[in-house]
């Protein structure tokens, strides 16, 4: 059920004509284009520019008229940019947050375990994440240019690729930073030191990477074979709030 919600979330995300949207007012202005065009006119190109929006300005018209007057020449205007990795680390501490709590239902509310995933989920699955689907993305371009397969092909060895490097790798991680994040809001002593935190893992990570191949290996190829790729990190998280879930119950039951 959340895989479908991820491809219709994804789905209804992605734009394509982003930018380009036209205005639901209710006024809509018809710019009247007396003004000679830019393209004829003996100004300098830039300076024609300038002159037609201060003439549409001054008659009150806002700017996308002005540059319909102008063929649709584009006057550069600053955007404000988010930054992606961010903004992946914030959502991350949100879906992380939301498994923890969904898991505790189960047991009892604990301030500690919601603060230790929140903080996994925006300072180690964000980054960790989005640099991975990053070379994962790199590693299908690649077998598009030195080794041309049909996609199903090519998504199946991201699959295995993400499955098996990608899910030992960043579950065994995750055990890593939880055990010893854990230790540290727990005062330190002996479950802090190496040995300790090294045994965890090395107990814990089978079941992890039973409940990992219970839910990853169909998401992700659903994942890489309809999502466009700068929507694979939010499918993710949308199907991660099962995971952490399961995550939060292995880490704190060890079930």
């Amino acid at each position: 059920l959340l895989m479908i919600i991820g491809l219709l979330v994804t789905a209804t995300s992605f734009n394509p004509n982003r930018g380009c949207s036209s205005s639901s007012s209710a006024h809509v202005f018809k710019p009247s284009c007396s003004f000679p065009d830019p393209a004829s006119s003996t100004l300098p190109r830039v300076g024609a520019l300038q002159a037609l929006h201060r003439h549409h300005v001054a008659r009150g018209a806002p700017l996308s008229s002005a540059l319909h007057c102008s063929g649709g020449a584009q006057v550069p205007s600053p955007k404000r940019k988010v930054n992606p990795l961010l903004s992946t680390m914030l959502s991350s501490a949100a879906v992380s947050l939301l498994g923890s709590l969904c898991s505790q239902m189960l047991t009892s509310f604990s301030l500690k375990n919601s603060v230790t995933f929140t903080l996994i989920g925006g300072l180690y699955f964000g980054p960790v994440l989005f640099y991975w689907y990053g070379l994962i993305n790199k590693l299908g371009d690649l077998i598009d240019v030195k080794r041309p397969m049909p996609k199903f092909a090519k998504v199946l060895v991201q699959l295995i690729v993400n499955q098996s490097i990608g899910a030992v790798l960043i579950n065994s991680g995750f055990l890593l930073f939880h055990t010893s994040l854990n230790a540290l809001l727990s005062g330190g002593g002996a479950g802090a030191s190496p040995s300790a935190v090294w045994a965890v893992v090395v107990s814990k990570l089978p079941s992890t990477l039973k409940a990992n191949w219970s839910v990853w290996p169909a998401a992700s190829y659903i994942n890489f074979y309809f999502v466009p790729r700068d929507r694979r990190v939010l499918f993710t998280q949308i199907v991660a709030v099962v995971y952490n879930f399961m995550l939060s119950l292995i880490a704190v039951r060890g079930v």
